[in-house]
């Protein structure tokens, strides 16, 4: 059975009738189009709250959504065939790794760079397994749902390799694969022609007019603009900010020092443990977030990607440090169960860049409870500019 089926049927059919319900409105998006349109966002947030899963729906995972404990990537697309090429993931940012190698070469990096994302997805949130959720679209307005495995690439079994002016296709003993090599976009065949994964199915009637129809909607509840709603209970957005896991030289551009931060372990002076790292803090942090954190040396709980807690604390001199305690929790968490890093080996950035992050990201829940997660290669450089730091 699916984990779609799996779900309580109550779930099932509300989540059936919302993508129903945002499908009748296809015309506002997409006036020329007979199949029903939908955004994929919308998608993410009916899945979430339709079914009770938890939103990853970011750039920096290969899934967006858990849900009883499977990593979920929800995909919409029209069915066509029922045999389409999709995009499952994009290496734009990792090219120089891959740029000048033969055609052969090329689909062993990019396969071994998507199983370690795969893996890290795993790995970071605990899941036991992943799927592909998708909802495919069809003229005559039928909208199918199918949930397939969302396999690692078997090294191994790859085979077939052509290549375009513009594309490597290649296989293993699963599936088919296509990279576009303008695009540095991974493709994946969806194989849903005889309906092997299908788990349920609807057939929409669009709005002709779904213009009329909003007005209407909006006028008979007498909507009005948001100053004159009441905003009592209202949540505010969590504080966050963004932590650069390297240090930056115009030199040598970003890098791991390998004396401190996560290479902490590695530091002159007294026997460490290979697990003792910290988190780099910057003077510039401080200065433009005050209040974030706690103050030095003050406990507070930091909450994992995979739900558990460890305690936190900001330390050393100049507040530099986000370190747990004990010290060693942060680092067997990070450089072995996240990266795998064997005891004693440097963490570089390259390691980090394989896997497409190089930042996490810190919200704040209260005065004592936060989150943590990994963030994409890049992220900090955009916090960092839209904060003037």
């Amino acid at each position: 059975m699916s984990l779609f089926q799996q779900q309580p049927l109550q779930n099932q059919e509300v989540y059936l009738k919302n993508i129903e319900n945002i499908s009748k409105f296809s015309g506002l998006f997409s006036s020329e189009s007979a199949a029903p349109f939908l955004v994929s966002r919308a998608t993410e947030n009916i899945f979430e709250k339709s079914l009770g899963a938890k939103n990853m729906g970011r750039d920096d995972t290969a899934i967006d959504a858990i849900l009883d404990n499977v990593g979920v990537g929800i995909k919409t697309f029209l069915h066509g065939k029922g045999h389409t090429l999709q995009k499952v993931a994009e290496f734009n940012k990792d090219s120089s790794k891959y740029r000048n190698l033969s055609k052969e070469k090329m689909i062993l990096k990019i396969s071994e760079l998507r199983n370690e994302r795969l893996q890290f997805a795993l790995d970071n949130y605990n899941t036991d397994h992943l799927i592909y959720h998708c909802i495919t679209r069809q003229t005559n307005g039928i909208i199918n749902f199918y949930e397939s495995p969302m396999d690692f690439i078997n090294i191994e079994e790859i085979s077939n390799i052509k290549q375009t002016q513009n594309s490597i296709s290649f296989q293993d003993d699963l599936n088919e694969y296509n990279f576009n090599l303008t695009k540095s976009t991974l493709f994946k065949r969806f194989p849903f022609k005889n309906n092997d994964y299908l788990v349920a199915s609807i057939n929409v009637t669009m709005f002709k007019d779904p213009f009329s129809i909003l007005n209407n909607l909006l006028n008979k509840y007498q909507y009005t603009d948001d100053s004159s709603l009441d905003l009592t209970n209202t949540i505010i957005e969590n504080d966050y900010i963004i932590l650069p896991l390297y240090s930056y030289s115009k030199s040598t551009g970003k890098f791991i020092a390998e004396k401190s931060g996560l290479n902490q372990w590695n530091a002159n002076g007294r026997k460490r443990h290979p697990n003792e790292i910290y988190i780099p803090v910057s003077r510039k942090i401080h200065d433009k977030f005050p209040a974030f954190f706690p103050n030095r040396d003050t406990p507070f709980s930091l909450q994992l990607p995979n739900g558990e807690t460890l305690v936190a604390k900001i330390s050393q001199s100049g507040d530099k440090a986000l370190m747990s305690n004990p010290n060693k929790a942060l680092g067997k968490w990070l450089l072995r169960d996240i990266l795998h890093l064997p005891e004693n080996e440097l963490l570089t950035y390259s390691k980090l860049s394989d896997l497409g992050i190089d930042s996490v990201r810190i919200e704040k829940k209260s005065g004592t409870d936060y989150l943590i997660d990994f963030c994409e290669t890049g992220t900090y450089d955009i916090f960092a500019i839209e904060n003037s730091l």
